[in-house]
Protein backbone atom coordinates (compact mmCIF):
# COMPACT_ATOMS: atom_id res chain seq x y z
CA UNK A 1 0.00 0.00 0.00
CA UNK A 2 2.38 2.27 0.79
CA UNK A 3 4.36 1.63 -2.06
CA UNK A 4 1.03 3.12 -4.37
CA UNK A 5 0.83 5.92 -2.10
CA UNK A 6 1.38 9.32 -3.83
CA UNK A 7 1.60 12.62 -2.30
CA UNK A 8 0.94 16.07 -3.60
CA UNK A 9 3.44 18.41 -1.77
CA UNK A 10 2.41 22.12 -2.04
CA UNK A 11 6.04 24.71 -1.74
CA UNK A 12 4.34 28.54 -1.67
CA UNK A 13 6.34 29.79 0.50
CA UNK A 14 9.96 28.94 -1.01
CA UNK A 15 11.01 28.95 -4.44
CA UNK A 16 12.97 26.05 -4.63
CA UNK A 17 12.43 23.76 -1.21
CA UNK A 18 15.86 21.88 -2.99
CA UNK A 19 18.53 24.11 -2.46
CA UNK A 20 18.87 24.66 1.51
CA UNK A 21 19.97 27.87 2.71
CA UNK A 22 17.84 28.59 5.69
CA UNK A 23 15.83 26.85 8.10
CA UNK A 24 12.29 27.28 6.15
CA UNK A 25 13.59 25.71 3.19
CA UNK A 26 15.43 22.44 4.96
CA UNK A 27 12.23 22.15 7.08
CA UNK A 28 10.51 22.10 3.67
CA UNK A 29 13.05 19.84 2.52
CA UNK A 30 13.48 17.04 5.38
CA UNK A 31 9.45 16.61 4.92
CA UNK A 32 9.63 15.82 1.41
CA UNK A 33 12.64 13.80 1.79
CA UNK A 34 10.46 11.53 4.78
CA UNK A 35 7.42 11.83 2.30
CA UNK A 36 9.52 10.25 -0.30
CA UNK A 37 10.41 7.61 2.21
CA UNK A 38 6.92 6.12 2.18
CA UNK A 39 4.93 7.27 -1.17
CA UNK A 40 5.81 8.81 -4.81
CA UNK A 41 6.07 12.51 -4.34
CA UNK A 42 4.67 15.35 -7.13
CA UNK A 43 6.41 18.76 -5.42
CA UNK A 44 5.00 22.00 -6.79
CA UNK A 45 7.28 24.66 -7.37
CA UNK A 46 6.37 28.13 -8.08
CA UNK A 47 10.01 29.04 -9.58
CA UNK A 48 10.74 29.77 -13.01
CA UNK A 49 13.70 28.38 -12.83
CA UNK A 50 14.56 24.79 -13.52
CA UNK A 51 15.01 22.64 -10.20
CA UNK A 52 17.84 20.20 -9.57
CA UNK A 53 17.30 17.30 -6.73
CA UNK A 54 18.52 13.44 -5.79
CA UNK A 55 15.63 12.54 -3.99
CA UNK A 56 14.22 9.46 -4.90
CA UNK A 57 10.46 9.18 -5.33
CA UNK A 58 10.34 12.62 -5.97
CA UNK A 59 9.36 14.96 -9.49
CA UNK A 60 9.01 18.42 -9.48
CA UNK A 61 5.31 20.23 -11.08
CA UNK A 62 6.15 23.90 -12.25
CA UNK A 63 3.68 26.56 -11.50
CA UNK A 64 5.50 29.05 -13.72
CA UNK A 65 2.28 31.04 -14.68
CA UNK A 66 1.25 31.69 -11.27
CA UNK A 67 2.24 35.16 -9.47
CA UNK A 68 2.13 33.76 -5.87
CA UNK A 69 3.60 37.29 -4.58
CA UNK A 70 0.98 39.21 -5.85
CA UNK A 71 -1.05 41.32 -3.36
CA UNK A 72 -4.04 43.21 -2.89
CA UNK A 73 -4.07 46.44 -0.58
CA UNK A 74 -7.70 46.75 -0.79
CA UNK A 75 -8.17 43.28 -0.31
CA UNK A 76 -5.97 43.27 2.39
CA UNK A 77 -7.65 46.04 4.22
CA UNK A 78 -11.28 44.25 4.02
CA UNK A 79 -9.40 41.44 5.81
CA UNK A 80 -8.24 43.33 9.06
CA UNK A 81 -12.25 44.36 9.26
CA UNK A 82 -13.16 40.53 8.24
CA UNK A 83 -11.11 39.79 11.25
CA UNK A 84 -12.65 41.33 13.61
CA UNK A 85 -16.04 40.25 12.61
CA UNK A 86 -15.60 36.99 10.46
CA UNK A 87 -14.89 33.42 11.01
CA UNK A 88 -14.22 30.53 8.87
CA UNK A 89 -11.20 29.80 6.99
CA UNK A 90 -10.90 32.73 4.94
CA UNK A 91 -9.84 34.45 8.53
CA UNK A 92 -6.31 33.29 7.80
CA UNK A 93 -6.04 34.49 4.04
CA UNK A 94 -7.77 35.56 1.19
CA UNK A 95 -7.76 32.62 -2.11
CA UNK A 96 -5.80 33.71 -4.85
CA UNK A 97 -8.49 32.22 -7.14
CA UNK A 98 -5.20 31.29 -10.15
CA UNK A 99 -3.27 29.49 -8.11
CA UNK A 100 -6.61 27.66 -6.81
CA UNK A 101 -6.99 26.62 -10.11
CA UNK A 102 -3.72 25.31 -11.31
CA UNK A 103 -3.67 23.38 -8.36
CA UNK A 104 -7.66 21.87 -8.75
CA UNK A 105 -6.27 20.72 -12.06
CA UNK A 106 -3.05 19.08 -11.29
CA UNK A 107 -5.22 17.36 -8.13
CA UNK A 108 -8.45 15.76 -10.02
CA UNK A 109 -5.35 14.50 -12.40
CA UNK A 110 -3.03 12.88 -9.81
CA UNK A 111 -5.59 11.19 -7.49
CA UNK A 112 -3.03 11.78 -4.86
CA UNK A 113 -3.79 10.06 -1.21
CA UNK A 114 -2.42 13.12 0.82
CA UNK A 115 -1.58 16.50 -0.05
CA UNK A 116 1.02 18.60 2.18
CA UNK A 117 1.71 22.08 2.62
CA UNK A 118 3.66 24.18 5.26
CA UNK A 119 1.62 26.96 6.92
CA UNK A 120 -1.85 27.65 7.72
CA UNK A 121 -2.63 30.96 5.10
CA UNK A 122 -0.66 28.95 2.75
CA UNK A 123 -3.44 26.48 2.69
CA UNK A 124 -6.35 29.24 2.66
CA UNK A 125 -4.50 30.73 0.12
CA UNK A 126 -4.03 27.82 -2.11
CA UNK A 127 -7.60 26.49 -1.77
CA UNK A 128 -6.87 23.54 -0.51
CA UNK A 129 -9.00 23.01 2.65
CA UNK A 130 -11.60 21.72 -0.27
CA UNK A 131 -9.35 18.35 0.32
CA UNK A 132 -9.21 18.46 4.25
CA UNK A 133 -9.64 15.02 4.58
CA UNK A 134 -6.25 14.42 3.21
CA UNK A 135 -4.73 17.60 3.45
CA UNK A 136 -1.91 17.82 6.12
CA UNK A 137 -0.66 20.85 7.41
CA UNK A 138 2.94 21.60 8.55
CA UNK A 139 1.35 24.61 11.06
CA UNK A 140 5.39 25.39 12.23
CA UNK A 141 4.48 29.08 12.99
CA UNK A 142 0.90 29.05 14.39
CA UNK A 143 -1.37 32.02 13.89
CA UNK A 144 -2.57 31.98 17.35
CA UNK A 145 1.11 32.28 18.71
CA UNK A 146 2.20 35.17 16.07
CA UNK A 147 -1.00 37.16 17.74
CA UNK A 148 -0.30 36.44 20.97
CA UNK A 149 2.82 37.63 20.58
CA UNK A 150 1.33 41.15 18.72
CA UNK A 151 -0.85 41.92 22.10
CA UNK A 152 2.49 41.38 23.85
CA UNK A 153 4.01 44.19 21.97
CA UNK A 154 1.17 46.61 21.08
CA UNK A 155 2.29 50.06 20.98
CA UNK A 156 -0.56 51.43 21.60
CA UNK A 157 -4.14 50.86 23.28
CA UNK A 158 -6.04 50.62 19.80
CA UNK A 159 -3.30 48.28 18.73
CA UNK A 160 -3.65 45.70 22.00
CA UNK A 161 -7.45 46.10 21.87
CA UNK A 162 -7.36 45.11 18.04
CA UNK A 163 -4.53 42.62 18.31
CA UNK A 164 -6.64 40.77 21.61
CA UNK A 165 -9.86 40.30 19.24
CA UNK A 166 -7.65 39.04 16.79
CA UNK A 167 -5.52 36.66 19.12
CA UNK A 168 -9.14 35.56 20.54
CA UNK A 169 -10.80 35.39 16.93
CA UNK A 170 -7.61 33.20 16.20
CA UNK A 171 -7.88 30.36 18.47
CA UNK A 172 -11.28 29.75 17.78
CA UNK A 173 -11.02 29.33 14.45
CA UNK A 174 -7.59 27.52 14.03
CA UNK A 175 -8.76 25.09 16.27
CA UNK A 176 -12.43 24.65 13.96
CA UNK A 177 -10.15 24.76 10.79
CA UNK A 178 -7.60 21.94 12.32
CA UNK A 179 -10.19 19.92 13.51
CA UNK A 180 -11.43 19.33 9.71
CA UNK A 181 -7.73 18.13 8.39
CA UNK A 182 -6.51 14.86 8.04
CA UNK A 183 -3.02 15.75 9.84
CA UNK A 184 -1.44 18.86 11.31
CA UNK A 185 2.10 19.43 12.70
CA UNK A 186 3.69 22.03 15.09
CA UNK A 187 7.10 22.53 15.82
CA UNK A 188 6.41 23.88 19.16
CA UNK A 189 4.93 21.38 21.87
CA UNK A 190 3.38 23.87 23.92
CA UNK A 191 1.51 25.19 20.52
CA UNK A 192 -0.31 22.02 20.26
CA UNK A 193 -4.05 22.19 18.86
CA UNK A 194 -7.02 19.85 18.77
CA UNK A 195 -6.78 16.05 18.17
CA UNK A 196 -5.65 15.61 15.18
CA UNK A 197 -2.38 16.87 15.29
CA UNK A 198 0.89 16.76 16.69
CA UNK A 199 4.77 17.40 17.49
CA UNK A 200 7.17 17.71 14.44
CA UNK A 201 10.74 19.23 16.01
CA UNK A 202 12.90 21.48 14.32
CA UNK A 203 16.12 20.25 13.63
CA UNK A 204 19.87 21.67 12.94
CA UNK A 205 21.50 21.94 9.93
CA UNK A 206 23.57 18.65 9.08
CA UNK A 207 26.95 19.09 7.58
CA UNK A 208 29.88 16.89 7.33
CA UNK A 209 32.27 18.80 8.62
CA UNK A 210 32.55 19.25 12.27
CA UNK A 211 33.35 22.02 14.46
CA UNK A 212 34.96 21.79 17.66
CA UNK A 213 34.88 23.12 21.19
CA UNK A 214 35.77 26.83 21.50
CA UNK A 215 39.79 27.33 21.21
CA UNK A 216 40.47 30.27 23.98
CA UNK A 217 43.81 30.07 23.19
CA UNK A 218 43.45 31.31 19.42
CA UNK A 219 40.10 32.53 19.28
CA UNK A 220 39.26 36.33 20.25
CA UNK A 221 36.10 37.51 22.45
CA UNK A 222 33.97 37.31 18.82
CA UNK A 223 29.91 36.86 19.17
CA UNK A 224 28.38 35.25 16.57
CA UNK A 225 24.44 36.22 15.41
CA UNK A 226 23.32 33.80 12.14
CA UNK A 227 19.56 35.26 10.60
CA UNK A 228 18.37 35.96 7.68
CA UNK A 229 18.13 39.98 8.14
CA UNK A 230 15.10 40.24 5.17
CA UNK A 231 13.14 39.20 8.41
CA UNK A 232 12.04 41.55 10.72
CA UNK A 233 11.73 39.64 13.80
CA UNK A 234 15.40 39.38 13.25
CA UNK A 235 16.16 42.94 12.41
CA UNK A 236 14.21 43.83 15.32
CA UNK A 237 15.93 42.06 17.53
CA UNK A 238 19.18 42.92 16.62
CA UNK A 239 18.27 46.58 17.56
CA UNK A 240 17.55 45.91 20.74
CA UNK A 241 21.00 44.32 21.02
CA UNK A 242 22.54 46.86 19.68
CA UNK A 243 20.74 49.89 21.36
CA UNK A 244 20.44 47.90 25.09
CA UNK A 245 22.68 45.13 25.47
CA UNK A 246 25.84 45.93 23.05
CA UNK A 247 26.58 48.97 25.30
CA UNK A 248 27.01 46.55 28.24
CA UNK A 249 28.81 43.84 26.56
CA UNK A 250 31.33 46.68 25.57
CA UNK A 251 31.94 48.38 28.65
CA UNK A 252 33.52 45.09 30.17
CA UNK A 253 35.40 43.74 27.02
CA UNK A 254 35.91 46.80 24.58
CA UNK A 255 37.51 44.33 22.10
CA UNK A 256 34.41 42.40 21.85
CA UNK A 257 32.99 41.72 17.88
CA UNK A 258 30.17 40.94 16.90
CA UNK A 259 29.64 39.17 13.46
CA UNK A 260 26.71 38.89 11.36
CA UNK A 261 26.02 36.20 9.12
CA UNK A 262 22.96 36.19 6.96
CA UNK A 263 21.25 37.56 3.98
CA UNK A 264 20.46 41.38 4.43
CA UNK A 265 19.85 44.89 2.99
CA UNK A 266 22.00 47.23 4.46
CA UNK A 267 19.49 49.79 3.99
CA UNK A 268 17.22 48.07 6.42
CA UNK A 269 19.71 47.75 9.23
CA UNK A 270 20.26 50.29 12.33
CA UNK A 271 23.18 53.02 12.58
CA UNK A 272 24.57 50.42 14.81
CA UNK A 273 26.01 48.44 11.01
CA UNK A 274 29.22 51.22 11.23
CA UNK A 275 30.42 50.76 14.46
CA UNK A 276 33.88 49.66 14.59
CA UNK A 277 33.27 46.38 16.48
CA UNK A 278 30.41 45.23 14.25
CA UNK A 279 30.87 42.95 11.21
CA UNK A 280 28.71 42.25 8.92
CA UNK A 281 29.41 40.06 6.38
CA UNK A 282 25.83 38.36 4.89
CA UNK A 283 25.44 35.69 3.12
CA UNK A 284 28.83 32.74 3.63
CA UNK A 285 29.77 29.88 1.64
CA UNK A 286 31.56 28.36 4.90
CA UNK A 287 29.11 28.29 7.82
CA UNK A 288 31.18 26.16 9.56
CA UNK A 289 34.77 29.01 9.39
CA UNK A 290 32.16 31.66 11.11
CA UNK A 291 31.09 29.26 14.18
CA UNK A 292 34.99 28.34 14.90
CA UNK A 293 35.87 32.05 15.30
CA UNK A 294 33.26 31.87 17.91
CA UNK A 295 33.06 32.12 21.19
CA UNK A 296 29.38 33.06 22.19
CA UNK A 297 26.01 32.43 19.48
CA UNK A 298 22.90 35.39 20.36
CA UNK A 299 19.89 34.72 19.50
CA UNK A 300 18.19 37.61 20.49
CA UNK A 301 14.48 36.79 19.48
CA UNK A 302 11.37 38.69 21.10
CA UNK A 303 8.89 38.27 18.94
CA UNK A 304 7.99 35.27 16.30
CA UNK A 305 6.14 31.37 16.60
CA UNK A 306 7.59 28.02 16.35
CA UNK A 307 10.74 27.23 17.47
CA UNK A 308 14.20 28.71 16.57
CA UNK A 309 16.69 26.51 14.24
CA UNK A 310 19.53 29.05 15.22
CA UNK A 311 19.83 28.05 18.51
CA UNK A 312 19.75 24.28 17.79
CA UNK A 313 22.37 25.39 15.01
CA UNK A 314 24.62 26.59 17.98
CA UNK A 315 24.84 23.84 19.99
CA UNK A 316 25.38 21.46 16.75
CA UNK A 317 28.19 23.58 16.29
CA UNK A 318 29.63 23.46 19.79
CA UNK A 319 29.03 26.86 20.64
CA UNK A 320 26.79 27.97 23.38
CA UNK A 321 23.44 30.23 23.01
CA UNK A 322 22.37 33.41 24.90
CA UNK A 323 18.95 33.81 24.05
CA UNK A 324 15.50 35.17 25.39
CA UNK A 325 12.31 33.81 27.09
CA UNK A 326 10.85 34.28 23.74
CA UNK A 327 13.61 32.76 22.09
CA UNK A 328 13.83 29.60 24.17
CA UNK A 329 9.94 28.45 23.96
CA UNK A 330 9.59 24.94 22.71
CA UNK A 331 12.28 23.81 24.28
CA UNK A 332 12.03 24.55 27.70
CA UNK A 333 10.80 20.81 28.32
CA UNK A 334 14.29 19.66 26.65
CA UNK A 335 16.96 22.11 27.39
CA UNK A 336 17.71 23.53 31.11
CA UNK A 337 18.39 27.11 31.14
CA UNK A 338 22.58 27.43 32.82
CA UNK A 339 22.85 24.15 32.11
CA UNK A 340 22.34 23.66 28.06
CA UNK A 341 21.78 27.19 26.60
CA UNK A 342 21.47 30.31 28.58
CA UNK A 343 17.85 32.24 28.31
CA UNK A 344 17.96 36.31 29.80
CA UNK A 345 14.68 37.67 31.11
CA UNK A 346 16.37 41.24 30.96
CA UNK A 347 18.68 43.49 28.91
CA UNK A 348 21.31 43.35 31.74
CA UNK A 349 21.11 39.62 32.37
CA UNK A 350 21.71 39.07 29.04
CA UNK A 351 24.90 41.07 28.10
CA UNK A 352 25.93 39.63 31.76
CA UNK A 353 25.23 36.19 30.25
CA UNK A 354 27.13 36.70 26.88
CA UNK A 355 30.46 38.26 29.00
CA UNK A 356 30.52 35.35 31.48
CA UNK A 357 30.91 33.51 28.52
CA UNK A 358 33.26 35.14 26.84
CA UNK A 359 35.47 35.22 29.38
CA UNK A 360 34.87 31.39 31.55
CA UNK A 361 35.95 28.70 29.10
CA UNK A 362 34.78 26.06 31.88
CA UNK A 363 31.28 27.06 31.72
CA UNK A 364 31.39 27.52 27.89
CA UNK A 365 32.57 24.28 27.05
CA UNK A 366 30.29 22.74 29.62
CA UNK A 367 27.18 24.31 28.09
CA UNK A 368 28.19 23.43 24.56
CA UNK A 369 28.86 19.48 25.66
CA UNK A 370 25.38 19.23 27.22
CA UNK A 371 23.23 20.85 24.69
CA UNK A 372 25.43 18.81 22.14
CA UNK A 373 24.20 15.69 23.85
CA UNK A 374 20.93 16.39 24.45
CA UNK A 375 20.55 17.77 20.81
CA UNK A 376 21.25 14.43 19.20
CA UNK A 377 19.25 12.32 21.42
CA UNK A 378 15.76 14.85 20.63
CA UNK A 379 16.61 16.91 17.40
CA UNK A 380 17.93 14.23 14.86
CA UNK A 381 17.21 14.15 11.05
CA UNK A 382 16.00 10.63 11.65
CA UNK A 383 13.41 11.01 14.81
CA UNK A 384 11.87 14.04 12.37
CA UNK A 385 11.32 11.15 9.56
CA UNK A 386 9.68 8.91 11.95
CA UNK A 387 7.22 10.96 13.94
CA UNK A 388 6.20 12.36 10.18
CA UNK A 389 5.67 9.34 8.73
CA UNK A 390 3.27 7.70 11.57
CA UNK A 391 1.26 10.54 10.84
CA UNK A 392 0.41 10.02 7.38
Amino acid sequence: FTKKMNILFVELHNNNPFNVTCGSIQRSNLLIQACAQIAHVDVVVFNNNVVVHNIKNCDVIYCNECNKDKRNKALDIWRKIYCLFGSGELYFEMKNKKIEQVLDNIISKGGYDRIMIRYIPDAVRCGLVKYADKLIVDVDDSPVSIHRNRVRHSKTVIHKWYNSIIYSHSTKNLTLLLGKLKHSFFSNKDEIIGYKSSYLPNVPFYDETYVDFCDFENCNNNVLFVGYLTFGANINGLNRFFSCIYPLIIQKIPDVVVTIVGKCNLSQLGEWKHYRNVVIKGFVEDLNVEYANARVVVAPIYEGAGTNIKILEAMQMLRPCVTTLEGSRGFTDVFMPNIDYVVSMTDQEFADNVICLLQDKEKNHMIARNADSKLKANFSKQAFFEKLKRNI
